[in-house]
C-alpha cells in the first residue's frame, strides 16, 4: 500500500505542478497583452504630444524670428521689449491651450521624466516671454541672449525624453547597423563590378 500511496502522492504533486505552470503561463500571457496595449497607447501619446509640442514650438520660433532684432545697440539692452514679450504670450495662447489639452489627455500614460521635461520646456517658454526683471523665472531665461536657441535646446531635450520613454534607441541602432552592413555589401559589389 505504501507504494501506491507514494505514486498517488507523486501524481498529485505532478498535477499541482501542472496547474501552477498553467496559472503562471496564463498570467504571463495576460501581462504580455496588457504590456502591448500600454506600449501602443504610449506610442500614440508620444506622437500626439510631439505634434502638439511641435506646433507650439514652431509658432514660438516663428514669432521670435520675426520680432527679434538682428543686433542690439548695447549689450545691456534686452533682446525683447516688454510689448514683444507680451506679444509672444498672446501669439502662443491658442497653441498653448491645444497642447495642454493633449498633455492632460496623455500625461498619465507617460513616465514622470517626460512630464519633467515638458514642464522644463514650458518654464523656458514662460521665462523667455516673462516681463523684464521677473522673479518667477531664472534670470538666465528672462535675460536670455538668444531666446530662440534656449527654447530650441529645451525642445530637443523634451523630444529626446519622449523617444527614450518608448525605448526605441536600441531598435534604431539595430536598423542603422543593418543599413550600414547592407551599404557596405552594395559598395563592395559595385566596386567588384567596376573592376570587371
Amino acid at each position: 500500500m505504501s507504494f501506491f500511496a507514494n505514486i498517488s502522492a507523486l501524481l498529485g504533486l505532478g498535477g499541482l505542478a501542472v496547474a501552477a505552470l498553467s496559472l503562471w503561463l496564463s498570467y504571463r500571457l495576460r501581462s504580455s497583452r496588457f504590456q502591448e496595449v500600454l506600449y501602443g497607447r504610449r506610442v500614440e501619446a508620444a506622437i500626439e504630444l510631439a505634434q502638439g509640442l511641435g506646433a507650439l514650438h514652431t509658432s514660438a520660433q516663428a514669432y521670435i524670428h520675426q520680432n527679434l532684432p538682428q543686433q542690439r545697440t548695447t549689450k545691456k539692452e534686452p533682446w525683447f521689449s516688454e510689448a514683444e514679450r507680451m506679444g509672444l504670450r498672446n501669439h502662443l495662447l491658442e497653441e498653448d491651450v491645444r497642447f495642454f489639452q493633449v498633455w492632460q489627455k496623455w500625461s498619465v500614460i507617460l513616465p514622470d521624466v517626460v512630464g519633467q521635461k515638458i514642464k522644463a520646456y514650458v518654464m523656458t517658454l514662460n521665462g523667455i516671454s516673462a516681463p523684464q526683471g521677473s522673479k518667477l523665472y531664472p534670470m538666465e531665461l528672462v535675460n536670455a541672449s538668444d531666446p530662440g536657441m534656449v527654447l530650441g535646446d529645451a525642445y530637443l531635450e523634451t523630444l529626446q525624453s519622449l523617444r527614450s520613454s518608448l525605448a526605441i534607441a536600441p531598435l534604431e541602432k539595430g536598423i542603422a547597423a543593418l543599413l550600414k552592413s547592407g551599404t557596405d555589401e552594395d559598395d563592395r559589389a559595385v566596386a567588384k563590378a567596376g573592376k570587371s
